[in-house]
């Protein structure tokens, strides 16, 4: 996550009346308890905003720029945002 985003999102709680520090630790637990949830369930939903979901890439081939080869690149799980429909009525 960026610091940017991180820092307004503090910003935000400091301007509603709470402490950095409360703020900081706010926002410190609600991510810590969004990772525990993705990593539990597989998914996390954020109401209103959308969904985060683990899924399996698959491996494939990959080009090294630096070496000039072919290689492998193995299956890893990556992690997928899917935006709630206002999100998404909203950019269109």
């Amino acid at each position: 996550m960026s610091n940017e985003l991180r820092e307004r999102c503090i910003y935000s709680l400091t301007s509603r009346g709470y402490t950095h520090k409360a703020a900081n630790s706010i926002f410190t637990e609600i991510m810590n308890d969004l990772a525990h949830t993705l990593l539990a369930d597989g998914k996390a939903v954020l109401p209103g905003v959308g969904t985060l979901k683990k899924y399996r890439r698959k491996a494939r081939k990959g080009y090294d720029i630096q070496h000039g080869t072919m290689g492998e690149i193995p299956e890893t799980i990556a992690v997928k945002f899917i935006p709630a429909k206002q999100i998404k009525d909203a950019l269109n």
